[in-house]
């Protein structure tokens, strides 16, 4: 694979929909990836459903970024909190352990505007090591990030 950048990007991140959807693509691309830009950080921003110990694995065996996008106490304006669900929670938790530890994408809205209530929550339930990025929603309804 040839570059077609005229530098090498200092970073990539890989998004979706679901980035974890193309598994089998993602698997190839960031080989391809590590090749050419050798140097580059390589992140993967997921809602974190389809995660599981074998794509763990991979994410560590690649020094791949994982953020994922969940809204602490305000999940449930989203549908429902894939925390509840066992075996996701063991991934996150198994993430959330790792040196780096675990960035996540808190939204914060009108009933859930309280970032340290979702610390909190979130704490609670994975330990280790958060990274909380928080987003709000400004009062005309659109994403406004909050740093």
């Amino acid at each position: 694979m040839k570059a077609v950048l005229p530098d090498a990007p200092e970073k990539v991140e890989l998004w979706g929909g679901e980035p974890f959807v193309y598994w089998k693509t993602l698997k190839q691309a960031v080989p391809l990836l590590r090749e050419q830009f050798p140097d580059c950080q390589i992140g993967i921003i997921t809602n974190g459903t389809l995660l599981d110990d074998e794509k763990v694995d991979w994410i560590e065996d690649n020094g791949i970024g994982i953020t994922i996008s969940h809204d602490g106490v305000g999940q449930s304006n989203r549908g429902p909190d894939p925390l509840d669900d066992p075996k996701i929670l063991a991934v996150w938790r198994r993430l959330a352990a790792r040196p780096q530890g675990l960035a996540i994408a808190v939204l914060l809205t009108g009933n859930s505007y309280d970032p340290l209530k979702s610390r909190v929550y979130l704490e609670e339930k994975l330990g280790g090591s958060l990274n909380l990025i928080y987003d709000v929603v400004n009062d005309l309804g659109g994403w406004s990030p909050s740093g």
